[in-house]
């Protein structure tokens, strides 16, 4: 009981310190490209965790190769985000987030056999709904901005649709590898991937 009162504190104070994400990065994005931001942003966390990364480090490339696979999926939902919070509002671009558990808890009974209870499944149908209106808000209300605010959306749900796998295929990994090294994988993966598609961006734009 005491480890999942812990687990659910966790999880509260991530939501906490993940809700100034989508804000942080509408006052980047002002000045720095998309890719830019993702870059610099991963960039800075890797050198924090990189003592991490080499201490747990497996030394068969091929079972590291595994930790990646399932990073990239995290990888994809920030380069997708980057781009959709440009598009739409921080306060929208969160909301949509709150499909990840839904998404998660449907991939877990499929893909690690997680048990599913009908309070799960009444909890699943009302969050694709709620999601669903909250992703279409800018057709129902016809407002200004339309064509804008859903392509942000849409953005912003296809990262969440693959960022979904993500805690899903780390809870497997857990098993065998310490939480930090699979969180210190991903963020040097998403590193390295970002770096290398925001040469385009230096090019276009050198400062």
């Amino acid at each position: 009981m005491k480890n999942q009162t812990k687990a659910l504190l966790a999880i509260i104070l991530t939501a906490i310190l993940g809700g100034g994400i989508p804000v942080m990065s509408k006052v980047s994005l002002v000045e720095i490209p998309p890719l830019s931001v993702a870059a610099l942003r991963f960039l800075i966390a890797s050198i924090f965790l990189l003592p991490t990364f080499i201490k747990y480090s497996p030394r068969k490339l091929h079972e590291l190769s595994k930790v990646i696979g399932a990073s990239l999926f995290g990888t994809v939902n920030i380069l997708l985000f980057v781009f959709g919070i440009k598009y739409t509002s921080a306060t929208m671009g969160q909301m949509i987030y709150a499909l990840v558990p839904v998404l998660a808890g449907i991939l877990s009974y499929f893909l690690i056999k997680e048990k599913i209870t009908g309070k799960k499944i009444l909890g699943v149908v009302l969050g694709l709904l709620g999601t669903i209106i909250i992703v279409l808000l800018p057709v129902i209300d016809k407002g200004a901005g339309l064509e804008s605010s859903l392509k942000g959306n849409l953005l912003i749900l296809m990262a969440v649709m693959a960022f979904s796998f993500y805690p899903v295929l780390s809870k497997k990994l857990q098993k065998k590898y310490n939480p930090l090294f699979l969180s210190a994988v991903f963020v040097i993966t998403t590193a390295i991937v970002a770096l290398v598609l925001s040469i385009s961006d230096w090019l276009i734009n050198p400062y």
